[in-house]
Order: C-alpha cells, then structure tokens, then sequence
C-alpha cells in the first residue's frame, strides 16, 4: 500500500507522515510504503509538508483493512491414529480462501515439524519418537493473519524391526 504526496512550491521540501495524528518514525519521504498490511494499519494517514515559507498538513486519507475470514482444517491425521516409528504419516490441511495463504506450519506439540508455502497443503513426516503426539497446523494469511487448527492425539508405537516387503 503506498501513500503519495505531490507538492508545489520552493523546494527544498520535508515530509513527516501521521498515523492517526502521531508522526510514523522513519516516514520522511514523498511516499509512504505499507508493506504487509495488515488490520493493525488501519487508521487515518496524514502528511506534513514543510519548506522555508513554512509547512502545510495534507487532508487524511483513510486506510481500511479488510480481511476475508480463513477457514482452516487440519484434514490428517484423524484423531485416535496409530503409527509406526519411523513410517510416513500423512499431514494435510485445508484452507479457504487458498490464495490468502502465505504458509501452512505443522506442528507437533508447539514443535514445527514442516511447512509448506503452496496448496495442496500436505506432507509427510517420519515420527521417531514412540509415545502420544498431539499434531496441528497453523495457517498464515498474506496479511499476517493466523490461524490454528485443532490439536488431534495421535499414537506412535515402537515398531518391533520386523518390517515386510510388498512382492
């Protein structure tokens, strides 16, 4: 999002940009870049100009934010799903809308066991450590929006090294 100022007069010429009447520090130039808005932007923007006859306040301009509301599921596994260490458990998640979403991060426990940045939102993980695992996934927006799944409980049990071979 960028705010532009064009101004007339003997230059040369300062610029001090407002959020909601309180100067931005560091936003002293013609434009004012927002990079990665998000709804914590949102306000009334304002810049003041000054030269040597003197300094004038722009009209504000007013920033609104609005953010579709992301639908997140972690799809895989289900709840109560027995593994063995060491094979592939399936992670997957579904997400609306897919296009406002930067990131899926699997997660065991508050642990990030993966991620993945492009739909489908899905991927394996190799579990090592037998015992009960509570996994999620938490979604973030383009605008920096999070959101996070329900845990599932998940078993990994201690394979006994006996592994057969498909013919």
């Amino acid at each position: 999002m960028i705010f532009a100022v064009v101004v007339s007069g003997t230059p040369p010429f300062t610029y001090q940009w407002q959020k909601n009447g309180t100067p931005i520090y560091g936003a002293t130039d013609a434009n004012l870049n927002l990079i990665s808005v998000t709804a914590s932007d949102a306000g009334s923007y304002a810049v003041v100009v000054k030269n040597s006859a003197g300094s004038v306040a722009s009209d504000s301009a007013r920033l609104t934010v609005n953010s579709t509301p992301i639908t997140f599921t972690l799809t895989s596994p289900v709840p109560g799903a027995v593994y063995s260490t060491h094979s592939n458990v399936p992670l997957s998640a579904s997400a609306a809308p897919v296009d406002r979403i930067a990131k899926v991060e699997f997660l065991d426990g508050s642990a990030v066991i993966g991620v993945v940045t492009a739909s489908p939102f899905t991927m394996t993980e190799r579990f090592t450590k037998a015992g009960t695992h509570s996994v999620s996934a938490r979604a973030t927006s383009t605008l920096g929006v999070v959101v996070t799944s329900d845990p599932v409980q998940i078993t990994i049990q201690r394979s006994n090294g006996n592994f057969s071979r498909a013919v």
